[in-house]
């Protein structure tokens, strides 16, 4: 794959965004920036989720996107809203591994073996 084949509704989708970044981008330390809404709580993820497991989706700790309906802030790629849970999760589904947080909506990631 080349840098050619990244289309721009790609970049709206954040999983496979940040699969391509981490195929054809992604060197040493790359940063994940995001903004931030809802609970800054962050729930332990299982090995294995039980999506039986109702509970889990009312936690405030739960992994959230929260869905804006309309590009927000005029960014037309602007429509998933993380929680904390949620940032924290999209790099290490993408195989990146968090080293450090400088800023609340800045994390420094590293590349890790896909989980």
């Amino acid at each position: 794959m080349n840098s050619d084949a990244i289309s721009a509704d790609e970049l709206r989708h954040p999983l496979p965004a940040l699969d391509l970044i981490r195929e054809l981008a992604a060197r040493d330390l790359p940063v994940f920036q995001s903004m931030p809404r809802g609970s800054t709580a962050v729930e332990p993820v299982a090995e294995v989720s039980d999506c039986r497991d109702r509970d889990r989706f009312e936690r405030r700790g739960s992994l959230r996107l929260h869905v804006v309906g309309r590009a927000s802030a005029h960014g037309w790629a602007n429509w998933w809203i993380p929680n904390r849970a949620a940032i924290e999760a999209m790099p290490r589904a993408s195989a990146f591994a968090i080293e450090s947080r400088p800023d609340v909506e800045v994390y420094l990631c590293r590349r890790a073996p896909p989980l």
